[in-house]
């Protein structure tokens, strides 16, 4: 199954809300799932959009809804859900050291060895946050309500998340009779956890000369933006390399 009828006025200036806006009402069909809680404001950011899940004032939004909903399941603060979900939002997760928490619960949870370009990313990462100080995510969560350099709960509540997050989006994929999702990614894949969109045309944003196209079972999927993670006005498909079949019964 795939997105039919990708956006061709563009999306190409990012600075037109109106077209961004009518890319994501295309994944509403696809999925079954409902973008109009989003909101337009041409002030907020330089994209000339925001997601109101990540604004101050407005929680009725895809990410909050299901931080509740995970909450109520796995008695992680939703607050400090909500916080994970935002790292993501703004960074591939195996660029930072509070997202990087998130691969390694993948790969132990998912049991996905990680590979020596991700141990060799993670190291300097950690090496880095040594000379962070509590001063400055002190700082980071004042201004972005988050930080890159900490990490909101525990290795153990992680790895009750991401297998929350997974059974989640199987639910909802499974619930529309969706059992394969044809991706594009522009550049190299990830090894634990691989970034796709539905769109070859935003996959041609970030790399248009190595675009990976490739269609995978739903089993493979560990979040879509209905389930909390990954990034909508992207399109974004987050895939997991396996899934042992503990998962899949």
């Amino acid at each position: 199954m795939a997105l039919e009828n990708p956006v061709e006025a563009g999306f190409k200036d990012k600075n037109d809300v109106e077209q961004t806006m009518n890319y994501l009402k295309q994944a509403e069909d696809f999925f079954g799932l409902h973008y109009d809680s989003y909101n337009v404001d041409r002030n907020k950011d330089s994209a000339g959009f925001h997601i109101p899940g990540f604004s101050e004032d407005n929680y009725a939004n895809i990410a909050s809804k299901t931080a509740r909903e995970i909450s109520k399941t796995t008695n992680i603060p939703e607050e400090s859900i909500d916080t994970v979900q935002r790292i993501g939002m703004f960074q591939p997760w195996l660029s930072t050291y509070a997202g990087q928490q998130v691969i390694q619960s993948l790969s132990r949870t998912f049991n996905i060895p990680l590979n020596d370009h991700e141990k060799s990313v993670m190291q300097k990462a950690t090496e880095n946050h040594k000379h962070v100080t509590k001063k400055d995510i002190k700082t980071d969560y004042k201004v972005n309500k988050f930080s890159f350099d900490d990490r909101p709960i525990t290795d153990d509540q992680m790895d009750i998340l991401t297998k929350a997050v997974y059974q989640k989006t199987q639910q909802i994929l499974k619930e529309h009779g969706i059992k394969e999702l044809k991706v594009y990614r522009g550049g190299a894949e990830g090894n634990v956890l691989g970034h796709y969109s539905l769109s070859k045309d935003l996959a041609e944003q970030f790399d248009k000369n190595n675009i990976v196209e490739k269609t995978i079972p739903v089993e493979q999927v560990w979040s879509i933006p209905m389930a909390g993670f990954g990034v909508p006005s992207q399109l974004e498909i987050l895939t997991l390399k396996n899934v042992p079949e503990k998962f899949l019964e």
